[in-house]
């Protein structure tokens, strides 16, 4: 009934957690987004297959007003010394 684990091992499931882990890989259904990553996976994977390189497009995040950052409030509950 517990979850160990450990950074240079794997992780052990027994008890109840072993069989709710079962029972979500039996019948438990991926999220609409884990089918477009994985679809989007498997075109990759053709591409380079097909052509040996593989082209990504990143997308910036968006960005964050300084007012509003965790910098700026920080330095301004210390009085901006």
């Amino acid at each position: 009934m517990a979850i160990s684990s450990s950074p240079f091992g794997p992780v052990t499931l027994t008890g109840d957690e072993a069989k709710a882990f079962s029972r979500a890989m039996l019948l438990g259904r991926g999220t609409k987004a884990a089918a477009e990553a994985a679809a989007n996976g498997r075109r990759m994977v053709a591409d380079f297959a097909r052509n040996g390189t593989v082209a990504i497009e990143l997308k910036p995040k968006a960005t964050i007003p300084a007012s509003t950052s965790r910098a700026s409030s920080r330095s301004t509950r210390r009085g901006m010394r």
